[in-house]
């Protein structure tokens, strides 16, 4: 019979616990425990901590910096498309008001439908078109005077005689983009007798 030789196995396994912990280790165990010296831990843990706050930091700059920049790319888009909006708002209150002076009512129509077609423009560019009325005092910030009708009474000096276009206003800022076009009446005394002599 042959002599077969042996290894000898170690009666217990190494604690790798208590070996892990003496050189100051942390080590992650299957089954969810974790091996560590106190004094590293709470040196770990505070590291983890202050990455995780500066990570936290640098999002919100870089949320903010996208922010500006997406409304800096807006702007600059407005501002390149405002002399067009500008035009367009023109355009509309010449054919609004050609619409109602016409002396054809079929012409007068057709420009209503052009004014509508042109309104449906201004509106896709939130572009808010309001009224001016007449017998409201002037406002430079409503009103741009166009012209000026002379009035004996001295009540209506200052207000709104006529109205040939309309206000405009951005819908996202509340800006005035195009002010209403207006005659003002003036008071004009009446000569007396006397004046005439």
């Amino acid at each position: 019979m042959n002599n077969q030789s042996h290894s000898t196995l170690p009666a217990d396994p190494p604690d790798l616990h208590t070996h892990c912990t003496q050189c100051g280790a942390s080590v992650q165990f299957p089954h969810g425990s974790v091996a560590s010296s106190g004094p590293v831990t709470s040196e770990l843990v505070e590291q983890i901590a202050l990455f995780n706050e500066r990570s936290a930091a640098r999002e919100e700059v870089v949320r903010d910096l996208s922010e500006s920049l997406s409304a800096a790319q807006d702007l600059l888009t407005r501002r390149t498309a405002m002399p067009l909006i500008r035009r367009l708002q023109r355009l509309h209150d010449d054919l609004s008001y050609d619409a109602r002076t016409a002396a054809d009512p079929a012409v007068g129509a057709r420009l209503s439908t052009y004014a509508v077609e042109v309104e449906d423009l201004l509106t896709a560019e939130s572009v808010v078109i309001g009224a001016a009325d007449e017998g409201e005092p002037f406002d430079p910030r409503r009103h741009t005077t166009v012209g000026r009708m002379p009035t004996a009474d001295p009540a209506l000096d200052r207000t709104v005689a006529q109205v040939l276009g309309h206000l405009y206003s951005d819908s996202t800022t509340g800006d005035v983009t195009g002010l209403a076009r207006v005659k003002v009446y003036q008071y004009t005394p009446t000569p007396t007798q006397e004046d005439q002599q």
